[in-house]
């Protein structure tokens, strides 16, 4: 399912379809995450992991969530 959630859109090739797709860094399979990730400066990784890390503290905040 595809949630567009994080804002960060990559080029992803769709092998079901083969057609190329603009896809969520957290909707693309784990292999290509890690492809990405693997391919970019440490700068780029910590950048990500702030956006993520924001993100995630808005969706606790609007819905209340408290991990038990």
């Amino acid at each position: 399912m595809q949630r567009n959630i994080s804002g960060v859109y990559f080029r992803f090739q769709n092998p079901e379809s083969e057609r190329w797709e603009n896809r969520v860094f957290e909707d693309l399979p784990k292999e290509k995450q890690r492809e990405i990730l693997d391919s970019k400066e440490p700068e780029f990784v910590k950048n990500m992991a702030l956006i993520m890390a924001k993100k995630l503290k808005e969706l606790a905040d609007e819905f209340d969530i408290v991990s038990a």
